[in-house]
């Protein structure tokens, strides 16, 4: 849906405002990612969020430490670097919250591991190679173990012809090496069912949120024991992003009226494999504004 933004004080837009607005008729896309939970104090220590809870903390965390005027001062030996970034042949604007390196050894105790869930706003195979991509820039890897897709709409009237071109967008991912095994969620049993069948790369996990399923069917509980299916579920909010989120991130950015949509946010999180710790949780999130700029 088409989201507006709010008109915000001239003082919280400080250090990145002048670059930015100069910017703001030329720019059709605005990256968020949101840096390093475990390196957000302010949020590491909240217990018993909900996950759109955690996002929008970690948004405004993000939004805070990308305005000030040392967040524009600082570099870092990573892909995308902190504070005012344009990509002005891209036409984007990148919002980047602090982010550290990580601190591992490669080949310890069986190395590390990266998953990503991919929220979509519309099932386009676009959105998910985007997402994917920005996603493998953002945490420095060359590969992520796990994507779980997640549709706007999983009803009854989803249908597996509204599943293809996702999915094999999914599997052309596979194909190139960028990701290693897929995922599902909040699908039918019957129409997971199907996309197993019709699928080349099949899917490895499917997920059930929690509020809808607590304990799977017989059946499904033998399909997937039988196909060597992860059941896993979640308690992810059906609504993740709210107009408050968008709200804030326009108003910041310096173009608190622009008409823009969500497409696509994406959930990361890379653990040490042998220890099951978290080294790495955070958000990205892809906003188009071409209707508000073109």
């Amino acid at each position: 849906r088409a989201c507006t933004g709010i008109s915000s004080n001239s003082s919280e837009l400080r250090a990145c405002l002048p670059a930015i607005t100069i910017m703001a008729t030329m720019y059709r896309k605005i990256i968020v990612q949101t840096g390093n939970i475990i390196d957000m104090e302010d949020q590491i220590r909240l217990v018993g969020q909900t996950s759109s809870e955690e996002l929008k903390g970690c948004v405004k965390t993000a939004l805070n430490e990308w305005s000030s005027p040392s967040a524009a001062r600082q570099h870092h030996p990573r892909p995308a670097t902190i504070g005012c970034e344009v990509e002005e042949e891209e036409g984007t604007v990148v919002v980047q919250g602090n982010r550290k390196p990580l601190m591992y050894t490669a080949g310890i105790c069986g190395g590390i591991s990266t998953t990503a869930k991919i929220f979509l706003s519309d099932n386009l195979g676009d959105y998910v190679t985007d997402a994917i991509k920005t996603v493998m820039r953002n945490v420095d890897r060359e590969r992520i173990e796990s994507v779980i897709l997640s549709l706007p709409d999983v009803s009854d009237d989803l249908t597996l012809q509204d599943l293809m071109g996702v999915w094999r967008a999914l599997e052309l991912a596979v194909d190139e090496g960028y990701v290693t095994h897929l995922g599902i969620a909040d699908i039918s049993n019957s129409l997971f069912k199907e996309l197993y069948e019709w699928s080349r790369v099949k899917p490895t996990t499917f997920q059930i949120n929690l509020e809808c399923c607590c304990n799977p069917s017989e059946e499904m509980t033998e399909f997937a024991r039988t196909h060597d299916v992860q059941m896993l579920t979640h308690s992810d909010n059906s609504d993740m992003l709210d107009e408050d989120v968008m709200s804030s991130i326009l108003s910041r950015v310096g173009v608190p009226q622009a008409v823009c949509q969500v497409q696509w946010l994406a959930r990361h999180r890379t653990i040490m494999q042998c220890f099951g710790l978290i080294l790495d949780k955070g958000y990205t999130i892809a906003i188009d504004c071409t209707g508000g700029n073109d």
